[in-house]
């Protein structure tokens, strides 16, 4: 999971399990951009395991603010 700034915006990648995406199926890792995001929660969700690692134009970033592994 990484904040960061790619195309002079500030962005989340996220690992989206759940929900709608018009860009593929889930689950899938996907960079939000953090203008659009209210009232955002945290579920009670956990994880076993690592997710595979992601790659792509996702995984590029001019300023990388905080890495959580």
């Amino acid at each position: 999971h990484v904040l960061g700034i790619a195309n002079n915006m500030t962005q989340v990648l996220c690992y989206q399990t759940d929900g709608g995406s018009s860009r593929g199926g889930l689950p899938q890792w996907r960079r939000f951009d953090l203008r659009g995001i209210s009232d955002l929660e945290s579920g009670p969700e956990t994880f076993d395991g690592a997710r595979p690692l992601p790659k792509g134009p996702h995984s590029i970033w001019s300023t990388v603010l905080s890495v959580v592994a």
